[in-house]
């Protein structure tokens, strides 16, 4: 018993590392542009699952003459976190590492597994969409995976006196590892889920929903990384004193959030607009022209002029916008300050014109 207990430790410490080590890679390339991660995560999922299965594989437990892996734990928490694409791409490689790992006495088994497997990979999909509540779940899912999966163990020994001991050892052994998994990774999951809260919440305007200053600092940080060139709008209302004077500071924070709903209806999908302080706001573009650019702050500022904002007694004021744009080179290694002053300039401008203007710094 001694060695089953080793057997169970070791692949237990396997499966454990390879876990860590997709968790820490995934949050890792989470930073990178997203044409770049998409390519880097699929190459390191197909990678880690050639050496987890096969590791896994290669580290049965034999007991009494029968041998039993965990690659179906596996296949499991691939289908169940990591989706059906990885899941699929672990499916396929475990019936590689399969095909090629059994002898010619055993190959007889390898249509049995293929079966197995893709029944288990139906199953899986079919329970995770229809079943919502996930750590209740996948007990659900392991045991429909183990009466699945006793046929082959039957097939493997053909033998009904030893069929029952070993039916009981694998389903003990199997739902043990499995359950601890996914607890273990069910309670990063959802500590990970606060933590990702509470940034969100520390880089939120709490105002209009926007990106405060701070996101903004990070989002022209990771733009100069991955793009040779952007953008930079920077808006501000015109006369809002006046507004918060006439009207109160309640009438103001209305007109702020509308404003801000007006710029999230007009940003492009790859840009980001934020609330950069007071009545000021950031639009980062990357690699635009400046036709569009120019065409798209002059939308903006249209857009609003045309608008008649509703504040206190069913009253409708008009809003004017000054904007002003500045180009970046990522190369040239700028820094958040930099980027601001050059557009802040461009946007004095546009009030020294007469407000209500677009201007792009040269």
């Amino acid at each position: 018993m001694i060695y089953l207990a080793n057997d169970l430790v070791v692949n237990l410490a396997l499966i454990t590392l390879f876990v860590l080590l997709s968790l820490f890679c995934y949050k890792h390339f989470t930073i990178e542009a997203p044409s770049t991660s998409f390519i880097k995560k699929y190459l390191f999922v197909t990678i880690l699952a050639l050496i987890a299965c096969y590791w896994v594989i290669i580290n049965e437990i034999s007991f009494r003459g029968f041998t039993f892996d965990f690659s179906i734990v596996l296949l499991i928490i691939a289908l169940y976190y990591g989706g059906t694409s990885y899941g699929i791409i672990t499916w396929f490689i475990l019936l590689m590492w399969q095909a090629l790992t059994l002898t010619s006495d055993e190959f007889f088994l390898f249509p049995w597994i293929l079966i197995t497997y893709t029944v288990i990979l139906s199953i899986v999909l079919l329970l995770k969409h229809l079943l919502r509540d996930e750590f209740k779940t996948l007990p659900l899912i392991i045991t429909c995976c183990l009466l699945i999966h006793l046929p082959l163990v039957y097939i493997s020994e053909n033998d009904v006196h030893s069929f029952a001991e070993n039916a009981i050892l694998f389903s003990f052994y199997i739902s043990l590892v499995a359950i601890i998994i996914h607890s273990f990774l069910y309670y990063v999951k959802q500590h990970y889920g606060q933590v990702r809260l509470h940034q969100e919440l520390a880089l939120t305007d709490s105002l209009t929903g926007l990106h405060n200053r701070r996101a903004l600092e990070d989002q022209v940080d990771y733009f100069m990384i991955a793009h040779p060139s952007f953008t930079v709008m920077m808006i501000d209302i015109d006369h809002f004193k006046f507004v918060n004077d006439k009207y109160g500071h309640d009438q103001g924070d209305a007109i702020l959030s509308q404003i801000s709903d007006l710029l999230g209806e007009h940003t492009p999908q790859n840009g980001v607009v934020g609330r950069y302080g007071g009545e000021e706001f950031m639009l980062l573009l990357p690699e635009t022209n400046v036709s569009y650019t120019i065409q798209l702050a002059e939308d903006i500022r249209a857009s609003c002029a045309s608008t008649r904002f509703p504040i206190q007694h069913e009253e409708s004021i008009h809003i004017t916008l000054s904007i002003g744009i500045a180009s970046c080179e990522s190369r040239t290694s700028v820094s958040f300050m930099e980027v601001t002053r050059s557009a802040d300039a461009a946007l004095y401008e546009a009030k020294r014109r007469g407000r209500n203007q677009v201007f792009k710094l040269i």
